[in-house]
């Protein structure tokens, strides 16, 4: 179980966070990604650039450049005009990109890509799509009353779910669909699940850890638990007294 986990965090980590491997649990919440990204902006597409590479290379993919003209700054900082990097083959945010169109962007900035990446499976999308999202936007500027740490123990119906930190010590359980949500003051916590005979730990494509966790008043942060088989013990050969 271990083995297949490392290898699942090492896919991932070969993946740029513009392809089509989503995280964990789902949907993204807008309460959660605008906080996990560096920035969050409504911006028009000006200008959109293909950059074909050597098909002979195994270390490059063909990509898009989208030159964005910035309209509103929601999060973050960010300048005039900014370019968002997006693999060619990908359906970033399940949108098409329209130039003269206005977006809804929830973005960070890859130094090794050189723009700005966005997650296709979260809230990014064209601004006439995007009411919902503004609306939660609007919330999330004039909370006050601190947080929820929600997420999925997959499979596991009644688990524990324990936060500590902050603002004290809370305790829920995973109802009947294995989902849980716990509302915390303003602070940074530590999440864990338990159930007897059972031992869980962090999805490795969850989209947050449970360890040091922040949450923001209006904030939110989504977790992904799954069971950790014990390990096998190791089979011994028993080799008998030889007979002369």
């Amino acid at each position: 179980m271990l083995k297949l986990c490392s290898c699942a965090l090492m896919l991932f980590l070969l993946v740029s966070s513009a392809a089509s491997i989503c995280m964990k649990p789902q949907p993204r919440l807008v309460c959660a990604e605008f906080f996990r990204e560096q920035a969050v902006v409504i911006a028009r597409l000006v200008r959109v650039r293909h950059v074909a590479v050597d098909p002979t290379r195994d270390d490059a993919t063909d990509h898009y450049f989208y030159t964005m003209q910035t309209d509103r700054v929601l999060r973050g900082s960010m300048g005039g005009t900014f370019r968002v990097y997006e693999e060619m083959g990908t359906t970033a945010a399940l949108f098409e990109w329209k130039p003269g169109e206005r977006y809804l962007l929830f973005i960070s900035y890859s130094r090794d890509l050189h723009g700005w990446v966005l997650d296709e499976c979260g809230n990014s999308g064209p601004l006439r799509e995007s009411a919902e999202a503004l609306k939660t936007i609007d919330g999330i500027k004039t909370a006050k009353d601190g947080g929820v740490i929600s997420g999925e123990t997959w499979p596991g119906t009644g688990v524990t779910i324990v936060v500590k930190g902050t603002g004290g010590k809370f305790q829920t359980r995973s109802d009947s669909e294995n989902k849980f949500q716990v509302r915390v003051p303003a602070g940074v916590y530590t999440v864990r699940a338990a159930l007897q005979g059972a031992r869980f730990v962090a999805e490795p494509l969850s989209y947050e850890k449970p360890h040091g966790l922040r949450v923001a008043n209006g904030g939110c942060a989504q977790i992904m638990f799954t069971p950790l088989e014990p390990e096998k013990p190791e089979r011994r050969r028993v080799v008998g007294p030889v007979d002369h």
